[in-house]
């Protein structure tokens, strides 16, 4: 139904050649759409974590974040922050569905394309700690022990 609709509003503005009001409606409109099916695979991917199916979860997180560093590539030549916060959900979506070795591997990928937030270096705590490198974990927790959870509270 919304695509019909982008469609006819196309169809109006190549009739009606060069309305500019109309183009920025038409943009708009790509934005919502673009926004909406964000929204789709969150929804997707919440709903498998929260049913237990963590796996899944994960594998449409992964598809999820591979598309958002495709996105960034061809934008501007190199995956940026948005594949960095992805990547970092990447961690705690493989935390859950205990893929251990792949949630260090993600963590020290997004840490390496990041800005190292409190949320990035406790995801990256949390996989070092499930794969059996407690002394580093615990190093890396005690760290950051006086600073506020407010950015990853949601997580908790």
């Amino acid at each position: 139904m919304l695509r019909k609709a982008r469609s006819t509003a196309v169809a109006l503005l190549e009739s009606s050649a060069g309305n500019t009001k109309l183009q920025k409606l038409i943009d708009n409109f790509d934005q919502a759409l673009v926004l909406l099916e964000a929204k789709k695979v969150t929804m997707a991917i919440d709903a498998a974590a929260a049913a237990g199916r963590y796996g899944e979860a994960l594998r449409l997180q992964e598809k999820r974040a591979a598309e958002v560093e495709a996105d960034e590539v061809k934008a501007s030549g190199r995956p940026g922050n948005l594949t960095a916060e992805e990547t970092n959900e990447t961690v705690w979506r493989a935390l859950f569905a205990g893929e251990h070795a792949k949630a260090a591997e993600a963590a020290e990928r997004a840490r390496s394309l990041g800005s190292g937030t409190l949320s990035f270096e406790l995801n990256r705590a949390h996989a070092l700690m499930f794969n059996g490198r407690a002394d580093e974990a615990r190093a890396l927790y005690l760290t950051h022990e006086d600073k506020p959870l407010s950015d990853v509270a949601p997580k908790m």
